[in-house]
């Protein structure tokens, strides 16, 4: 038996986080703002990806639903 979808197949799924990158002169993460993240998945035995959401962030949180 393979691995189940979360919240079950058909279902909607909601996808938070933050988008940062480094900072070389502080030696910390920072924020990024106003830069596109794309949500994507992959098939199982596929190579490729399929882009679901695209989005921008905020310099908050995001939610993606």
């Amino acid at each position: 038996m393979g691995p189940t979808t979360p919240g079950g197949q058909g279902k909607p799924l909601t996808v938070t986080g933050a988008l940062t990158r480094a900072n070389w002169e502080t030696g910390a993460y920072a924020g990024y703002t106003n830069q596109p993240a794309q949500l994507q998945f992959r098939k199982r035995d596929s190579d490729t990806y399929a882009t679901l959401k695209t989005v921008k962030g905020r310099g908050a949180r995001r939610r993606v639903r």
